[in-house]
């Protein structure tokens, strides 16, 4: 999920630019945003897990009640 606020809406400078570094070799579907950080196919794939496991934890638990 922390990577969808530098996404839309910027990151500081020296924050941007290690992480840039680090991650030039990944594989990236989004297009860019001035000069945002892009999130990578693996933290998009994450966070479509993250939601579809608290969908289905909410639905489980709200038929319980």
């Amino acid at each position: 999920m922390f990577w969808w606020f530098p996404y839309l809406f910027g990151w500081p400078k020296p924050f941007t630019e290690n992480v840039e570094e680090e991650n030039k070799r990944t594989f990236r579907i989004l297009p860019p945003i001035k000069d945002h950080l892009i999130p990578d196919l693996v933290h998009i794939g994450i966070t479509i897990l993250i939601w579809i496991n608290w969908i289905l934890s909410s639905k489980e638990v709200l038929q319980r009640i």
